[in-house]
């Protein structure tokens, strides 16, 4: 085989790693040592944690040999876009990044219109303020056939660039989307109610767009949710019968992280979502700034759905000691890991209730920033969980 042939095996199976080991056997053959060295290193510490001291090890072989080859394996890549906006991933390279000004809608059509982007799997622009044409540009690129991951933070394409990402015919392989901040609002509800690119969606980010109950409800009711597993919907003037609608979706079933911070959804809200069967896989819950006060956080702590969580923030809220004494008390919260009860209005009575509880684990990560408490109770606390988050 060739070079070339080798490429487009890859580009035809970009999830096979036997073609790029097989690959990189051929460059060895050939003298391109460096380059086949390159491609087993960033093979081998892809599955790796990020503070593994063997992928910390790969990383810096890795980086040492593209940084003295990165142009050349670039190639004619750089057409499309300057060789240090390119990131390399399992041995190829498949991410680009733009940052604050380095693009705009223009650039950004010119970026659609190049055949080089063929291979891409992730593309994110953050914080380059990409309007309506920008994102209609990206979402009519034959090119972008093979892209899994698209960000676009910082956006101001409104519900009509979203709606046009939501439709394309091209992105028939995202599996991540990630549009914080792109002034979206509540008009995006019938493109949520039909796209077909949900269908693959695992991971959907929607954070500061303001969809409101409106867009809230009909992602809800959307038969093309069903993979989803994490939803960020973080301020976007959610209530609580937004709230009400996420907990009553079969289609949201297989979530495992959910995001509400910054939402109104008050007590009624979050009954409603401990109440749900649907809510059963969640591993992470974040509800800081909600609106919730002891009922809601009784409502949690009876919760029999809720006892997958392992993350949970309930800070800047106003639950009472009469809450934290419940969630101190529940049997579900036993397999937490990190809970974040900051600035709330609880004081001694619900920190001891915390530092005996016979639920909560003692490897427990606990953020209580409470002006509110004595230092004998902060002591206990300090005592009871990690004393690095406990103040």
């Amino acid at each position: 085989m060739s070079a070339e042939a080798f490429l487009a095996a890859i580009e035809a199976n970009p999830a096979d790693d036997t073609i790029r080991l097989v690959y990189a056997d051929w460059l060895d053959e050939h003298g391109d040592h460096d380059r086949a060295a390159f491609i087993r290193a960033q093979i081998e510490m892809d599955p790796l944690e990020e503070d593994d001291p063997r992928r910390v090890e790969l990383n810096a072989r890795a980086e040492a040999l593209l940084e003295a080859r990165r142009a050349e394996w670039l190639g004619p890549l750089v057409e499309a876009a300057p060789d240090d906006r390119w990131g390399f991933r399992r041995g190829m390279p498949e991410e680009l990044n733009f940052v604050g000004g380095e693009i705009n809608d223009e650039g950004v059509a010119a970026l659609a219109e190049s055949p080089h982007l063929a291979r891409l799997s992730t593309l994110c622009l953050n914080l380059c303020f990409i309007g309506p044409a920008g994102a209609i540009s990206l979402a009519s690129s034959p090119h972008l056939a093979h892209l899994r991951s698209l960000t676009i933070i910082g956006g101001r394409f409104g519900a009509a660039g979203a709606s046009a990402i939501l439709h394309s015919p091209h992105l028939i392989r995202l599996t991540e989307l990630n549009l914080q901040w792109a002034e979206i609002g509540a008009d995006i509800a019938p493109a949520f109610s039909d796209s077909p690119r949900l269908n693959e969606l695992t991971s959907l980010l929607l954070q500061g767009n303001r969809i409101g109950n409106r867009g809230v409800s009909a992602l809800a009711t959307s038969q093309h949710t069903g993979r989803l597993t994490e939803l960020h919907l973080g301020k976007n003037g959610i209530k609580s019968r937004g709230a009400a609608a996420l907990a009553s979706s079969q289609f949201l079933k297989n979530l495992k992280a959910l995001v509400l911070d910054d939402n109104d959804i008050c007590d009624s809200g979050v009954t409603a979502l401990s109440a749900s069967p649907y809510m059963a896989q969640l591993c992470d819950l974040l509800l800081s700034k909600t609106g919730i006060g002891n009922a809601g956080a009784r409502a949690l702590a009876a919760s029999a759905y809720l006892g997958n969580l392992r993350f949970l923030t309930l800070s800047g809220n106003k639950i009472g000691d009469e809450g934290i004494i419940a969630l101190a008390s529940s049997p579900h919260f036993s397999r937490l890991t990190f809970l974040d009860l900051s600035t709330n209005e609880f004081g001694d009575a619900g920190a001891m209730a915390l530092a005996t509880s016979r639920h909560l684990s003692d490897s427990l990560h606990l953020v209580c920033f409470q002006d509110s408490l004595t230092w004998e109770s902060s002591k206990a606390l300090k005592e009871r969980f990690r004393q690095d988050l406990a103040e």
